[in-house]
């Protein structure tokens, strides 16, 4: 990756920017299935644990639209993180 005329290797980038860039690669594979015509479906767990807010803000709107043209599936133990995205909810409790 090219960063301010800056060549940078994955592994250089902050755990943060490398979960991002892992989200957009599965977001870039399910828009190639789109376009094939079959339906989509991008389960993910916990995919911007390591992301600071303005990231997570960023990736969480990029998700939002990705959701109008797919499913997706977001688990994560995070509720406060996620607490504004739109969506069903589906909530394990346990032991109960």
């Amino acid at each position: 990756m090219i960063r301010a005329g800056v060549d940078e290797t994955c592994a250089s980038l902050s755990r943060g920017t490398q979960g991002q860039l892992a989200l957009l690669t599965r977001i870039a594979f399910g828009e190639m299935l789109l376009e094939q015509g079959g339906p989509v479906s991008l389960i993910l767990d916990d995919p911007l644990v390591h992301s600071d807010d303005a990231g997570l803000d960023l990736m969480m709107e990029i998700l939002s639209d990705v959701a109008t043209r797919m499913q997706v599936i977001l688990l994560t133990c995070r509720d406060r993180a996620f607490r504004h995205v739109a969506g069903n909810r589906i909530e394990l409790v346990a032991g109960g």
